[in-house]
């Protein structure tokens, strides 16, 4: 059992490292919008895109050893997924609107 317990340990703590790289990178995202820089909000969109799947694909290699946090991880991936997706548009967004300001100076 112990043993079984250090392994879970070994697979669980980096996805749980992981899950916090997507948090920290989505909130430099926060604070570029607030900046209005698009391009630094897109890279950070693109490091949540890739943590989430370094995340998912160490989930998979080992994750079900442990089926309640494979669930949970592979649920956190997805949904970090949708919110690099929605930062993109976000992203656009605040693009087109500083190019409509510029335009219409």
């Amino acid at each position: 059992m112990k043993g079984y317990l250090v392994i879970l340990g070994l697979v669980t703590f980096p996805l749980f490292i992981a899950e916090e790289a997507v948090q920290v990178a989505q909130g430099g995202t926060w604070a570029a919008k607030a900046a209005k820089d698009w391009e630094t909000m897109r890279a950070g969109c693109q490091l949540v895109d890739d943590t989430a799947i370094l995340l998912e694909r160490s989930n998979l290699i080992a994750g079900w050893l442990n089926p309640f946090g494979f669930a949970a991880y592979n649920h956190y991936a997805r949904n970090s997924h949708y919110y690099a997706k929605a930062c993109r548009k976000q992203a656009e967004a605040g693009e087109t609107g500083q190019r409509k300001n510029r335009d219409n100076d």
